[in-house]
């Protein structure tokens, strides 16, 4: 009985000197970072087929009635795209009251569209973040690596820039 009346307390002062001497790891899986953003990976498979996005059928009005508005479109709006960002893992410093994701990934979503606003074909990228193994790169938060994907909408096909507006399902 003796030694049972130790152990929590000198489990917990361990615990209390493990937190004040630096940070620890939470195992926490894959989820999203922008809670506006709509995730398009359950609608493509991993051959980049889709029975949702179907060339020549699918619209524009049904695309962005699944996704919602487009956060990236070209200047004719022919083409959009979206992107999708998650963290995982978990780095906590409980003295400094901060915790930092483990790997940023990001997704990206290009849609083309023709003159009728029938979907022509759509392309998938994504980028999975380096781990960061107890070391966080410097100037570094959890969208640092969101610009790569923003990177490859830009240079692939027409280019795409954020619009910040909502576009109407249909052009006039």
């Amino acid at each position: 009985m003796k030694i049972a009346r130790w152990v929590i307390p000198i489990a917990l002062i361990a615990a209390g000197v493990w937190g004040l001497a630096g940070c620890f790891y939470l195992p926490v899986a894959e989820h999203k970072v922008d809670s506006t953003q709509k995730d398009f990976r359950p609608l493509i498979r991993k051959d980049d087929t889709s029975e949702v996005f179907i060339s020549g059928v699918s619209t524009r009005a049904a695309v962005v009635a699944i996704l919602g508005p487009p956060q990236y479109a070209s200047a004719d709006e022919r083409a959009i795209g979206y992107v999708y960002d998650t963290a995982e893992g978990l780095y906590v410093w409980p003295l400094c009251f901060r915790a930092v994701s483990d790997r940023s990934n990001s997704y990206a979503l290009r849609l083309e569209f023709d003159q009728n606003d029938h979907l022509v074909r759509f392309d998938t990228y994504n980028f999975r973040g380096p781990q960061r193994l107890l070391g966080i790169p410097e100037g570094s938060d959890d969208h640092s690596f969101r610009g790569i994907s923003m990177e490859w909408l830009m240079r692939t096909g027409p280019r795409m820039f954020p619009t910040n507006r909502r576009i109407p399902a249909t052009r006039p």
